[in-house]
């Protein structure tokens, strides 16, 4: 179901860093500051990660912002992307809370075995763009994800 996320995920973060650097080019006020707050994240186990793409790189890798977290604290969390350009995107993070470096599945019902969440409502099964889909405007977005987790 989530085959190669981590993958889509870190290489989407890596992505992000160069995007970044060539958004800097952009005029200010086409970009904005997007902020995601993060409900029930779990204790421990391995990084957080936060992956923002636009639909043309939504499970590609590459992203436009987001980013790796490690010793993770459970609870609610908030991170925090200024100069995103203004536009859809899709946010997935994933919680490696077996710290295994690979997006954990049952091998029967392909159930996550690792702490997951989405923007958009519920999933129900592989997300598509249009599922996750999330608006940034110029006035600036937040984003509320509740956390999953077997």
């Amino acid at each position: 179901m989530f085959v190669n996320l981590k993958n889509y995920i870190r290489a989407a973060i890596i992505g992000s860093a160069l995007v970044g650097t060539a958004c800097q080019s952009v005029h200010a006020s086409e970009t904005a500051i997007l902020t995601v707050h993060l409900l029930g994240v779990q204790n421990g186990g391995g990084p957080l990660y936060v992956s923002v793409q636009k639909r043309s790189d939504f499970k590609q890798e590459r992203g436009t912002a987001g980013g790796i977290y490690e010793n993770v604290i459970g609870g609610n969390i908030s991170y925090t992307y200024v100069d995103v350009p203004i536009g859809e995107y899709g946010v997935m993070i994933w919680h490696d809370t077996d710290n295994y470096g690979q997006f954990s599945k049952d091998e029967k019902t392909y159930m996550p075995l690792d702490g997951w969440g989405a923007s958009g409502p519920e999933l129900q099964g592989e997300p598509k763009f249009d599922d996750v889909k999330i608006t940034v405007d110029s006035f600036g977005t937040e984003l509320t994800i509740k956390m999953h987790y077997p």
